[in-house]
């Protein structure tokens, strides 16, 4: 396959991201992350974790733990309802994660609720830590009054019997300030708290808070101490902020093999966000042997999941041929869609593209398109601006007017997409 010489792709700087899964979740739709959307998850705390904790123990007990993996729901609340009545709390807890998520029993938050209380005045954290989901969505639709104190005072509860978990909540709570006043330094010291009890999530959040100084003194190197942590245990999104470490020289020295391998590991356990970083490690040849159809292959992972930068970079690939035949319509519907998740990089780029009719029927410029995604992008680009000023000197003033309509349908859309995100 003939391709025009390599041009280098560019990887616009990314900070860290906040962005977590943990055994334990907020309730659905909650639990944001700053720049990358989270992971879903449920209300409950409980999956293998729980299981694991009782399913050693022979007995009636492990049989319900059993029909449970076996997915035998009916089973094992058959099973857990006289366990749970004879005061066992790993067995009251578990019919209580039954009647709330309505498996094997008809859902009822109201008895879920009275079976975690009585599994959690026995001591069993994970009973509490659930107790205190429940108040703190009650605190979020404000149903109850004191809903968020009760909460905070569950996540303290389970944290003195011993579960990181509930300093990770408290610190959550007062990290996102949404059922609290926001307290960034509380909501480090519940992080820490939590990471160095070995809980990886919160050591990767620990090392966002350490990296950017928020609630806490910057200490890049301590950072990059807790994403190491959290990656030893597992924890994905650490290995690739260690990734974006070693690319940026952050907290250690740079070194562009060791970030091509953390992104790489990171992709392969299908972290959406390294698709892109591993994809222009191939194309550039940046810390890994240069391969541009691999390269390609990652960012197309990426674009069709709808990761705007792996869109950005894979746009241009089709634009000069680069591990793909060179394919304008293809680059103008990625720079279109990229633009349309926020990229300054990419709203220029199509700019560029519109105002020269490339990729468009007989390649017939757009300039009023073009005129209008310029001036977005010079919210963040200062050439676009400049660009932006160049077009307007083409425009009729019935082009300006409508380029100044289609500016504030983008911005409404940018303005939707936000506030999408931050219910999320």
């Amino acid at each position: 396959m003939n391709r025009k010489p390599n041009r280098r792709l560019p990887v616009p700087s990314l900070a860290l991201c906040f962005f977590f899964l943990c055994l334990v979740a907020w309730p659905k739709g909650d639990a944001k992350a700053d720049l990358i959307q989270t992971l879903p998850g449920d209300s409950t705390i409980v999956g293998a974790e729980a299981e694991d904790a009782v399913a050693q123990e022979p007995g009636p007990l492990a049989v319900a733990v059993q029909a449970l993996n076996k997915g035998d729901s009916r089973q094992a609340a058959e099973l857990l309802e006289p366990l749970a009545n004879d005061g066992i709390p790993e067995a009251q807890f578990l019919l209580g994660l039954l009647y709330q998520q309505g498996r094997g029993v008809e859902p009822s938050e109201k008895q879920a609720i009275v079976w975690y209380k009585k599994s959690s005045l026995q001591g069993f954290a994970p009973a509490m830590l659930n107790l205190g989901l429940i108040e703190l969505e009650k605190a979020k639709e404000n149903k109850t009054p004191n809903s968020a104190k009760r909460a905070l005072q569950m996540f303290e509860h389970a944290s003195k019997a011993g579960d990181a978990r509930g300093d990770y909540y408290q610190g959550l709570a007062y990290n996102q300030g949404q059922v609290v006043n926001k307290d960034p330094v509380k909501a480090f010291v519940f992080f820490q708290r939590a990471a160095d009890a070995g809980l990886p999530v919160a050591c990767n959040l620990t090392g966002q808070h350490l990296l950017k100084g928020i609630g806490t003194a910057k200490d890049e190197q301590k950072a990059f101490s807790y994403f190491k942590r959290a990656a030893e245990k597992g924890w994905v999104l650490a290995l690739y902020n260690i990734g974006i470490c070693y690319k940026q020289g952050l907290g250690t020295e740079k070194n562009a093999p060791q970030a091509a391998r953390s992104f790489l590991l990171a992709a392969r356990s299908g972290f959406v966000p390294a698709f892109a970083q591993i994809g222009a490690c191939y194309v550039n040849g940046d810390g890994i042997l240069m391969d541009e159809i691999s390269g390609a292959n990652w960012l197309d992972r990426g674009a069709r999941v709808g990761n705007g930068l792996a869109q950005h970079m894979l746009a241009q690939l089709y634009l000069t041929g680069t591990g793909v035949e060179q394919n304008l319509n293809a680059a103008l519907k990625l720079f279109i869609l990229s633009s349309r998740s926020g990229n300054p990089e990419a709203r220029h780029a199509l700019a560029q593209l519109l105002a020269q009719g490339l990729g468009l029927p007989e390649n017939k410029p757009n300039l009023v398109e073009a005129h209008a995604w310029a001036l977005v992008a010079g919210d963040s680009i200062p050439s676009a601006l400049e660009y932006a000023s160049k077009l307007a000197e083409k425009l009729s003033d019935e082009e300006k007017e409508l380029s100044t309509e289609f500016q504030k349908k983008i911005r409404e859309a940018d303005e939707t997409r936000k506030g999408s995100d931050r219910e999320q």
